[in-house]
Parts: C-alpha cells; structure tokens; sequence
C-alpha cells in the first residue's frame, strides 16, 4: 500500500470509529464509492476494533492499528531536546525521557510525540487539544507543560515535567500503606481532578496508571489524551458520547462512557469510584478478564457492585486473579475480616455512592466526594447516607416486574421514605441544636473575654499594651464571626454593638481610650453597615430605626475628633433625618423623643462650632421644649432631667458668648435648681454632685462677666465644696 493510500485509510477509519455503529454504513458508502478493496480494509479494522475485549483494553490508537512502527527517536533531537529513551506508550502517543540539549539550560523532562506517520488530522487534532487543555491546568497535583512543537517530520509533540513515580496502585502495594494514608492519597488525586473539572475540563481515563506517586508522597495526574472541554470546542467537534468510547480503559470507564452517552463530570467521579475500590479492597470492582464487548456493556451498566466490605474478605477466593499478591493496589489490611470490619458503614457507602449507575445518584461533584472522605477520616458523619429502602425495592421492580404487586411495592417504597426523612429530621435537629448551643458558648465566652476582662484591667496601670492586644484579637473574631451574621438579624445586632464597644475603647470621643481614632473610626463604620443591614430588613422595628441613628451620630462625632468636619456634618444630618422621620410616625414614643432632641442638639452644636452663634441658640431652645416634655413626663427619669439641665447650661453658655449675660445667668441658674433637686433625691451621688459643682463654676464664669467678683468667688467656693 502506497504513502497516500495509507494516509487515506488512516483519516477514513479515525472518522468511521467515533461514528455510531448504525451511522458508520452511510459514511463508508459516501466515502469509498465503487473502490471496494479500500472498503474492505476499512471494514477489516473496523471488526476489529468492536470484536473481542482485547481491543477495549488496547484501542486502535495511531501507535498500534493504525500506523507502522515510526523509526524511534532515541538519541536524536527534537527542537531542544535529546531524546534518552522510552518511558511509555499510550492513547496517541509515545513518552520518552529527554533532556534539554541546547546549551539555555539543562534539565529531565517527559516528551510526548504522536505515535505514526504523521498527517492524520483526526489523530493530530486530537494530540494538540490534549496540549492545549494542559496548558489550561497549572496545579500541583497535574503534571506541567513546558514546551511543544513539531519535529522534524511534522509531528507535534509537547513537554511535560518529569515525574519519577510509580502508580498509585503500585505504591500502595509496595509500600503496605495502610487504610488512613491510601485514603489521603486518594484525596489528593480528588484535588487535581476537582480543579480540571473547575476548568471545564473531564479527564475521561482516571486509571491508577494515569496517577503517579513520587518517593516524597507527591501526586501527579497524568495524560488527558482523551480528556473532554465541557464547552463546546468548535465547529465540527465531535460529540463527547462519540469522543471516549473507543479509548476507554473498560475497568475504569463509566456505564455512559461504555453505551456511548455524553461525558460529564460524573464520569470521572466514577473512575475515582473505581480507584477508591481498588485502593480499599485490593481488587477492582468487575472481573472483565477474557470477556467479550458485550459481557463487559453488560457487566458495567447492569451488574450491582459487591459493598467493599463483603469484597474484601472474599479477596482471597481462588482463581480470582485479582488477589493476586502482585496485581493492583493490594489490601490494605493483611486480615480480610478485620479490613471488612473497618470498611463496613462509610467506606461502603462512599465508593457504592460514587459508582451508581445513575449517574444523577453520584456524588455531583469531585469535591463532594473527597469531603466525605474527609469527614470519614475525622470521625465525622459523611454527607452521603446508604440508599433507602425505598430505592433498593424500586431496583427490584425493575429487575422483576412480572413477579411482583406493583402497588405493594409502592406503598413500601413511601412507608421507607417517609420514616427514612423523619429520622434524619430528627437527627439534623438534635445536631442543629447542640451546634447552636455550642455557638452561642463561644461567643458568650467571647464577649465576655473581650470587655468584661478588658473593662476589669483598664484602670490598671501599665495595661496599655494587653488592652491593645485584647482590641486586636476582638476585632479578628468579630470579623470571623461576621461571616457567619448571613440574615441572622439578632446575631448582626450583636456584632454592631460589639464593633461600637470596641470603637469606644479604641478612640471614643469624651472617654479613656487607646487613641487609635483611625482604628475606632473603621470599627465604627463597620457597626453602621450592621445597623443598615438592620434596619434595612425590618423598617418597622424601632429600636434598630433608632440604634442606625445613633451609629451615624457616633461616626460623626469620631470623624469631628479627626478634623474631617463635612464627614460629621453629613453624618449628623443623617442620624437627625432618621430621628425626624421617626417621630413623625411614632410621635408619642418618649424613646423618639429622646432621640430626636439628641439629633437637634448636634446639629444646634454644628452651627455654633461655624460661629454661628444665634442659629446655634435657636437649636438648642427647640432642644429645650423636647426635653422640658420629656422631664415632665410620669415616666421621666433622672437622666431626662439631667439632660434638660445640661440644655438649660449649654443655651446659658451660648448667651454668654453673645454678651447676653443675664439670660445667661436665668438658664444656668435654672440648670442648678435641677441638679440641687436631683441630689436632694439622691445624696451622695458623685455624678449629680458633679453636676452641681459645673452648674456653680458656670455661674462663677457667668458673674465675672457682669463685673461682680465677689458673687464669682462665692460660687467658685461652692464648686470647689
């Protein structure tokens, strides 16, 4: 057969295998037209690749059927590099080790060249993809591309790290690696898979002979010559459910992959399945041996896999060739019993789980899958549960439907169903409850830690810098515990005040702090966006209506002490709209009341501290008339009449900085009847006996501007009483 004709036979049965059998006579009709000889060769290969399960094992790749044996390249260059000798031959191409060889830089590496002639488009479009999906994976657990090009013949070849490893199977095996660190191996590859998939990448032959293992534990997943884009690749691609299937490994291939369906993520799920079997029984989960292509369809889609546990203690039976001392990964445990006991529950669970036929019944994703792992080997409940009765009697039907009364069937599936759900029900709400028990310890513990402790040493002296480091380690739990706030309004409530307390005591305005203004600004703002949040989700609830008031107050205030005068003066006006709004819609509430005239005295201050002295007085004498109700009300309290004194003090100072200094004299004099009052109610009391010495020190201030000495040094005394 001439170069041409050969090449002709070559692309012809590359496009007839990814047909589907019924649509391959129609292709070979319009194609081969009246040359027979060239049909009847194609036919021939064709047999050949779909008759005995030799050809599943060892498909037609470009190296084998397709392609006479290439002249090897050993010793000769390829672009840079020499090549050394082969390491190994698979999919559609041929590995060898070879080093860079043009004086840049010297180093090992794996090259892989297409196997054959070149020429074959379909064979040649295939290689470059597994090139270019490599490119797309930069992980440490999948071996790196390096380079890649053509040699001199035209053929593409690429260059990947070298990995000295043996495969996983094998290093189990020769190691005697025990159940744990098998488990975290098989992890491992887990990672490496999970990330291609996150590329929208399905590898489509996990197989331990694509999974190697260096003498340091390292894990490298290799070869993604038949791997699959899950976006469309281009005009004229061909299918994924025609892709795979004439390159499968059939020990490893999923039940979509042998009918020829469409690949998705869940088939690699099932080959790891497959892996975790072997690594935890010694042996895969089929027989497939000498068996026909129809006996291992059949054998993959419809036979039930053995549970791991049973598998394992029967993996010495005799003739079994996968017992075998030096087949597969091995036992982990040398006594059968033992290794079923420990696999019994969730080592069975977890590889039946990921071997369903049903692909929709799989773990939905590799990470799924390596968590349960996880959760195992922690001594935690896996996410995934042994199928229910329900499920297992819906097999059955299906298998023998003649045999049964379908409506006793059913009424026994739901029965299972419904008490399956109750018990779990029962159990997610006892673990919920002691989760949220436990929670709400911790952050008790917290809280009580960051300012109970704190608020105990903060007069001590010295305590500077463990008060500091108490704020620090306040602020990184705060915000840890903010991930958690999600809509939980009551625990965002909880956070906002925590996040105030620590603004307070990192530079709180007209109080002892750290002095760490830039600090207690940021925990402040980070409080205001709780509140909002907040009140945002309930604007009916007050209390958070008028909590978001006095956050913006308090920002405004800090960012006052910094020098940033537009940034108080916006968030006062803030915090005074809201109070405003809420004492037109909840207009007999003292609590509004209160608020409100808190938010019209800022704002009164604001105009004073512009100089503008008789819009400040205005502001206050309107603070004034809410705190004279508030002051006269049944519920008053202490703190309503302290503050309409304070208001009575601060209108007497505003007086006299405008020279009015007998209205001064009238508000200030007001102001001690008040507080005299208040401390006849309560003797003794440092803050309201305060209060009475400010209220005489004012008046001293006061006499001395009206020239009378002798009353300013009376009232002096009595401060200093």
């Amino acid at each position: 057969m001439n170069r041409d004709r050969w090449a002709r036979l070559k692309e012809l049965f590359a496009a007839a295998a990814e047909l589907e059998t019924e649509a391959r006579a129609a292709f070979l009709d319009r194609e081969c037209g009246g040359d027979g000889e060239l049909r009847a060769e194609l036919e021939s290969l064709l047999a050949a690749g779909s008759g005995a399960g030799g050809f599943l094992e060892t498909p037609a790749t470009a190296e084998g059927l397709l392609a006479p044996e290439a002249p090897s390249p050993v010793g000769r260059r390829i672009g840079p590099y020499r090549v050394v000798a082969e390491i190994g031959r698979g999919g559609m191409g041929v590995v060898y080790r070879a080093v860079r060889d043009d004086d840049v830089f010297h180093k090992e590496v794996a090259l892989k060249l297409l196997a054959g002639e070149a020429g074959s488009a379909p064979f040649e479009e295939r290689f470059r993809r597994e090139r270019q999906i490599l490119a797309t994976l930069d992980h440490p657990g999948i071996a790196r591309l390096l380079d890649g090009g053509a040699d001199g013949t035209g053929r593409p070849f690429f260059v990947l790290e070298l990995v000295d490893g043996t495969p996983i199977d094998r290093h189990c095996r020769e190691r005697g690696l025990g159940l744990r660190p098998r488990l975290e191996l098989f992890r491992t590859v887990c990672g490496a898979v999970a990330f291609a998939h996150s590329r929208l990448v399905v590898h489509c032959d996990i197989k331990p002979g694509n999974v190697l293992v260096a003498d340091d534990g390292t894990v490298k997943l290799l070869d993604f010559g038949i791997a699959k884009l899950l976006a469309v690749e281009g005009p004229g691609s061909t299918p994924a459910a025609t892709a795979t299937g004439w390159w499968m490994t059939p020990e490893y291939a999923s039940p979509e992959q042998v009918r020829g369906e469409p690949v998705t993520t869940a088939t690699d799920v099932y080959a790891l399945g497959v892996m975790l079997y072997e690594l935890l029984t010694g042996r895969t989960p089929y027989d497939l041996a000498s068996r026909g292509a129809d006996e291992v369809v059949r054998a993959i889609c419809e036979r039930e896999v053995t549970r791991p546990s049973l598998a394992a203690t029967r993996r010495l039976a005799a003739g079994d060739p996968r017992s075998a001392p030096e087949a597969g990964a091995g036992p982990p445990d040398g006594n059968p019993r033992r290794l079923g006991r420990r696999l019994a529950g969730d080592l069975d669970t977890i590889a039946l789980r990921a071997l369903a036929k049903d692909p929709r019944r799989r773990y939905q994703s590799v990470t799924e899958l390596s968590e349960d792992v996880r959760r195992h080997l922690a001594g935690l409940p896996i996410r995934a549960r042994p199928d229910d009765v329900g499920y297992r009697l819906r097999k059955f039907v299906g298998r023998h439907r003649a045999g049964v009364v379908a409506a006793a069937l059913v009424v026994a599936s739901l029965a299972g169903g419904l008490l399956a759900t109750a018990r779990q029900a029962r159990i997610a709400r006892a673990e919920r409850a002691v989760a949220e028990r436990r929670f709400d310890e911790v952050r008790e513990l917290a809280r009580t830690f960051i300012f109970d402790v704190h608020d105990e040493i903060a007069g001590l002296p010295g305590s500077t810098p463990v008060r500091e480091r108490i704020v620090a380690l306040g602020l990184d739990y705060l915000e840890r515990l903010s991930r958690e706030a999600a809509d939980d309004a009551g625990l965002q409530r909880e956070l906002a005040e925590a996040y105030e307390r620590i603004a307070a005591v990192q530079g709180g305005v007209g109080q002892a702090n750290l002095g760490d203004l830039e600090g207690a600004i940021a925990s402040q703002r980070r409080a205001l966006e709780l509140r909002e949040r907040v009140a945002g989700a309930a604007p009916e609830d007050l209390a958070a209506i008028l909590t978001l008031a006095r956050a913006h107050a308090r920002l405004g205030d800090l960012l006052g002490g910094a020098g940033d005068d537009r940034g108080r003066r916006d968030h006062a006006a803030a915090a005074l709209a809201i109070r405003r709004d809420a004492a037109l819609r909840f207009p007999d509430d003292p609590a509004v009341r209160r608020a409100l005239a808190s938010g019209l005295w800022d704002a009164a201050q604001l105009r004073v501290d512009s100089g503008d002295l008789a819009g400040g007085l205005a502001g206050f004498e309107e603070v004034l008339g809410h705190y004279r109700v508030a002051a006269a009300a049944p519920a008053a309290t202490d703190n309503d009449r302290r503050n309409l004194a304070l208001t009575l003090k601060k209108i007497g100072a505003v007086r006299s900085a405008s020279g009015d200094q007998e209205g001064a004299l009238e508000a200030i004099g007001e102001a001690l009847a008040i507080d005299e009052v208040r401390l006849a109610a309560d003797p003794g009391r440092p803050a309201t006996m305060l209060d009475v010495s400010f209220d005489h020190g004012d008046l001293g201030y006061v006499e001395l501007q009206r020239g009378r000495p002798r009353e300013a040094v009376g009232h002096y005394e009595r401060a200093v009483e």
